[in-house]
């Protein structure tokens, strides 16, 4: 009898504690916050088991307490643990960058998979951006096909993808950039990537051409940098430093704390190097805080703010005698005035991403930026102030039956710039040479559909309108020209049309046919006598691509494209004076070319070895092109090499051993516009070796490394067409760096 009395107690009590409930929650990749439907989840005792919906919604019964485990192709298997007292549970999933061609696409807003992507993006995962000394994108980013990023100093860089941006003299413009989707672009679209530290980046996705409506349909294409979503199932706590050549430091600390409903992370970078050459010295801290609150069943609130704090000196370009006697060596100019520039940059953004059903998201974001900066310079002290803000709203709907995905929506950005120049009185600011406020702001309107015909065809359509419009106010009084006035350009329409056709599982191809545009900078559109130029007009053009995606056997991943790029009024910058220049349309170029990457996976015995190999072949040229009197008709295009091509081998052995080799190469390139004088072309070899490993709580990470293994000199960016004044030689080139060493040490602590 008390026998009995007791197992009946005993029931009673696991049916008190474990009792069936119905569990819900929604999948999505971590990174892009994307959607992942079709993921499996199933509870512990393997008996109940759904998969997520098109939104990537689930829900299923199971006995509480007891944990879900979440898989998805591509993607490393996700354990939750549930219980009676949470309701619904967001279910963010880490990629596995291993298996690239599973990874979702956040470019084109259609929750697809790199190899069904109708487009030409390149992505760069932890592994890819993570493979050299930790300091800067540029290494990572040129080792995508199409693009090549120049950097003359850590604070001096041009990114140009497939010959866009190429006549750029010190900066990138002509292609977009965002972070979390805060605008990196200025009104007038110069771009700067370089200031967000690479520790900050989970993930970046490089759009080739004008191929996304979504973002603008940047002529040379858009840059979307993506930060961890900090989603910590434990609070935890990193720190690292590194330290190398030329008085390479750097150090960097996160803390992250978190609930499947609140998270917060913070992080605080310092980055400092004495440089190679005479007045290089360069010193960046930065100060970073997230943050996300998930508003129950519909919607994700997210919040993002860093701060950049940076003195940079300039050592400039030097002539070619100088490149080759003496690297190491500032302009003198330059030289002599310790010229620097010092700046202070924040930018904020707040987005909410809602869901009014399944199929209807809405994706909303405010954002706001400020610049302040001071530059000395051999020939005027620069100083600048800008404040930024804007919105961009989209709406995405998927049709019951899944065949229809639309997407419509519209980016407004105004920024005002408070800059003028001084007299350099002895490196302090002498009398005044110009005050001016400009005022730059667009308006980019957007319209996205996706068909499914069948399981073997689907199509693209896109549109994108944008209207741009400058406003200056000569606040100068000192001389006799006035430069006040405002211009809008017409409202420019930018269409997309895109097939897919899956040839199996494993193997895709795509057709598209694309335009993009590039207005001038507000500087472009001024005549000498300082007025506005109303004939000036954007550069606009058409994409014609044609590429395959997908695997030639197990472990084998092919990216292949082939593209046209019909480029017309191809904005000029002619130099009138030393720090003057003014813009003028001038012709036609075609970008003819053809991508390739190809990596394999070899996975044995916990351990893989990852080869891969990409190559670009740019035949890009002056199709009619005529400058100061001058015709350049039939001339290669100027700052671009025929020939990118980057290969190596990742290792990682389940001892935690890690590393690398790759080798990059860049082929020689017309420095001016009459192909009278080309670059060098140089390669360059570069490898790492680390350990990784785990204690319980205690994670550790060291590492060391060698770049330009085999000492080639070599010139890291090119000053096209650089002038010459005074009978002084034209200063071409900005060295690159020798051998140099790296090493360092990462802890990290999950309490």
């Amino acid at each position: 009898m008390q026998k009995g009395f007791t197992v009946f107690l005993t029931c009673i009590l696991i049916n008190f504690l474990t009792y069936s409930q119905e569990i819900s929650g929604r999948v999505y990749d971590n990174a892009t916050r994307l959607p992942l439907a079709g993921a499996t989840i199933a509870v512990s005792d393997g008996q109940s088991g759904t998969t997520s919906g098109p939104q990537g919604y689930f829900s299923l019964k199971a006995d509480l307490p007891d944990t879900l485990f979440i898989s998805f192709v591509g993607y490393k298997t996700l354990k939750i643990a549930v219980s009676a007292k949470s309701g619904f549970y967001q279910a963010g999933m880490d990629y596995n960058d291993v298996l690239l061609k599973d990874i979702v696409v956040s470019a084109f807003n259609m929750d697809q998979k790199l190899d069904q992507v109708p487009g030409a993006v390149g992505v760069l995962t932890p592994r890819e951006l993570h493979r050299d000394n930790n300091t800067a994108i540029m290494p990572a980013i040129n080792r995508v096909t199409g693009v090549l990023m120049q950097s003359g100093a850590l604070n001096t860089n041009r990114l140009t993808i497939r010959g866009i941006g190429a006549r750029s003299l010190y900066s990138t413009t002509k292609i977009r950039a965002y972070f979390n989707n805060i605008p990196l672009t200025t009104g007038d679209g110069e771009t700067t990537i370089e200031d967000i530290d690479i520790s900050l980046i989970e993930r970046s996705e490089v759009i080739k051409g004008p191929a996304s409506s979504i973002y603008g349909a940047g002529l040379g294409g858009t840059v979307l940098l993506q930060m961890p979503k900090n989603i910590a199932e434990f609070p935890n706590i990193q720190t690292g430093i590194i330290a190398g050549s030329y008085g390479l430091r750097k150090s960097n600390t996160s803390l992250v704390i978190g609930t499947e409903k609140v998270n917060f992370g913070m992080t605080y970078n310092f980055l400092h190097s004495d440089g190679y050459r005479e007045n290089n010295t360069y010193d960046r801290q930065a100060f970073t805080v997230t943050g996300s609150v998930n508003n129950g069943y519909r919607g994700v609130f997210s919040l993002l703010f860093t701060y950049i704090d940076l003195l940079a000196f300039i050592p400039s370009s030097i002539d070619s005698v100088t490149f080759y006697e003496n690297p190491r060596a500032a302009a003198p100019a330059w030289a002599n005035t310790e010229g620097f520039e010092d700046y202070q940059k924040a930018l904020t953004g707040i987005s909410y991403d809602h869901y009014f059903t399944n199929n209807i998201r809405l994706d909303v974001s405010v954002f706001t930026s400020f610049r302040k900066s001071y530059e000395l310079r051999p020939f005027n002290i620069l100083d600048e102030n800008s404040r930024a803000g804007g919105t961009r709203n989209m709406i995405s709907i998927l049709s019951g039956n899944e065949k229809l995905k639309s997407s419509l929506g519209f980016e407004y950005f105004i920024d005002r710039y408070d800059w003028g120049t001084f007299e350099n009185d002895n490196r302090n600011p002498g009398d005044r040479l110009s005050e001016n406020i400009e005022v730059r702001q667009y308006v980019n309107a957007f319209a996205q559909m996706q068909y499914n015909f069948n399981t073997k065809l689907s199509g693209t359509l896109g549109v994108n309108m944008n209207r741009t419009s400058y406003d200056l106010d000569d606040k100068f009084a000192g001389d006799s020209l006035d430069q006040s006035g405002n211009y809008a350009f017409k409202p420019v329409l930018s269409p997309r049309v895109a097939l897919e056709f899956r040839l199996s599982d494993t193997k895709n191809m795509y057709a598209l046919i694309s335009h993009g545009f590039s207005p001038p900078s507000f500087s472009e559109t001024l005549m000498p006598d300082g007025l506005i130029n109303p004939d000036i007009q954007p550069e606009t053009g058409y994409n014609f691509e044609v590429g395959f995606k997908g695997s030639i056997v197990s472990g084998l991943y092919v990216d292949l494209a082939v593209y046209s790029m019909q480029i017309k009024n191809l904005i000029v910058a002619q130099r009138v004076a030393e720090d003057q220049f003014i813009g003028m349309n001038a012709g036609k170029t075609v970008h003819n070319g053809v991508e390739t990457g190809i990596r394999y996976v070899y996975d044995v015995d916990r351990s893989k070895i990852i080869p891969f190999v990409s190559y670009t072949y740019a035949r890009y040229k002056f199709v009619d092109f005529k400058s100061n009197e001058s015709d350049h008709s039939g001339n290669d295009l100027t700052g671009v090499p025929d020939h990118l091509f980057n290969a190596g081998v990742d290792f990682e052995f389940h001892n935690g051993v890690y590393g690398n080799i790759n080798y990059h190469f860049v082929g020689s390139m017309p420095m001016r516009d009459d192909n009278s004088k080309y670059s060098e072309a140089y390669g360059i070899t570069n490898m790492k070796a680390g350990w990784k490993q785990h204690w319980g709580k205690l994670e550790l990470n060291v590492f060391a490394g060698i770049a330009n293994l085999f000492d080639v000199k070599y010139a890291s960016m090119i000053l096209v067409n650089a002038p010459s004044f005074g009978g002084r030689a034209p200063r071409y080139y900005y060295p690159g760096l020798p051998v140099n060493y790296y090493g360092s040490l990462q802890v990290g602590y999950r309490f």
